[in-house]
């Protein structure tokens, strides 16, 4: 409980209010921050813009707005950092002759999904806090803390805290956006700033067929993931999810953006046995759902089990165009996978 009462008073600290003018003399604007882009596919059907159990973490950097000799890049400063719960009525206080570079992620249904204290207040990365003697969680605070040394660490990045489990992983299943808005100006009071948001995140989906797909659990344990665990059945044989990429801001960076990942299957007999399956790459797709058969035919040895891919659409993840792929029997790596719980 000390423990826990210095973190938090840690974190009180880090995220007091601080007045952003150096004197009062200068003058200021008061902004909206406002959404655009694939972020506004969630909000459609049903409605969640007024949704509380979103989280959205913004980092401020700021230069002067001055004219730079030819060759030269702008170096931004820290600014102002915050997490919000409330994505309609965000405000900040700009200075007059700056620009202003904006950074944000929003991790749908981050309150429950991260890892937190008990109070539900203070979350865990991506919102993990860097300040001067010690790190704290990131107090949601649903305003700006007008700081240049403390700021959050892990925007850019997948690597994430999940409620209920230890550690950092940089493949959760969490669906998660990401934007930057550059060289900002702001001309008057009221102004906007619009902020274009990126999914970052793909769905996996995955099906089990072949006369022995009828009994046991097919695990499944993706590189830096959630494990999965489908129970089989003569019925419907698939599970899926929504992951984070390990590099956001990458994917966020590139619309064609892919990563290969290592995925390790399992087939678990109902007398308690494990059937290794193998492990195999493969390749998901920003904003895409691939969907991967696993053929459970042959119980003597994983040479039996045949793996084919292909996107298809899981919720908001469109379907991407190719399919047809195929992971043939030979294709099993030696890779050390993560066996988070």
């Amino acid at each position: 409980m000390v423990a826990f009462a210095a973190i938090v008073a840690g974190v009180m600290v880090a995220c007091s209010q601080k007045d952003p003018m150096p004197n009062a003399e200068q003058e200021y604007y008061t902004v909206s921050l406002d959404w655009e882009g694939e972020i506004l596919d969630v909000w459609y059907e049903p409605l969640r813009s007024n949704s509380t159990d979103d989280l959205y973490g913004i980092q401020v950097y700021q230069a002067p707005d001055v004219e730079l000799e030819e060759g030269k890049s702008t170096t931004w400063t820290r600014y102002a950092y915050g997490l919000f719960d409330n994505a309609d009525d965000i405000t900040i206080q700009l200075l007059k002759g700056y620009k202003y570079k904006f950074v944000a992620t929003m991790v749908v249904d981050g309150k429950n999904k991260i890892s937190h204290f008990t109070d539900n207040v203070s979350y865990s990365n991506p919102f993990y806090i860097t300040r001067p003697g010690a790190n704290t969680y990131g107090l949601l605070a649903n305003k700006f803390d007008y700081q240049s040394t403390i700021y959050f660490s892990g925007l850019e990045d997948g690597t994430t805290s999940l409620q209920g489990l230890s550690g950092y992983i940089s493949h959760p299943n969490t669906e998660r956006f990401y934007g930057e808005l550059e060289d900002y100006i702001p001309g008057s009071n009221g102004d906007k700033a619009k902020i274009k948001m990126k999914r970052t995140s793909f769905g996996a989906k995955f099906i089990a067929k072949g006369k022995l797909a009828k009994s046991g659990t097919l695990q499944v344990q993706m590189t830096e993931a959630p494990k999965m665990e489908l129970a089989l059945s003569n019925s419907d044989n698939q599970i899926s999810d929504i992951f984070t990429f390990d590099y956001v801001k990458a994917a966020w960076a590139d619309n064609q953006y892919k990563e290969t990942i290592a995925v390790t299957f399992n087939w678990i007999r109902t007398d308690g046995t494990t059937l290794p399956l193998g492990t195999h790459n493969v390749t998901y797709k920003r904003n895409a759902t691939t969907v991967v058969q696993v053929n459970i035919e042959n119980e003597a040895n994983a040479g039996g089990v045949g793996f084919e891919y292909d996107e298809a659409d899981l919720g908001d993840m469109p379907e991407d165009g190719e399919n047809d792929l195929t992971i043939t029997d030979g294709e099993v790596v030696d890779t050390d996978v993560d066996t988070n719980q």
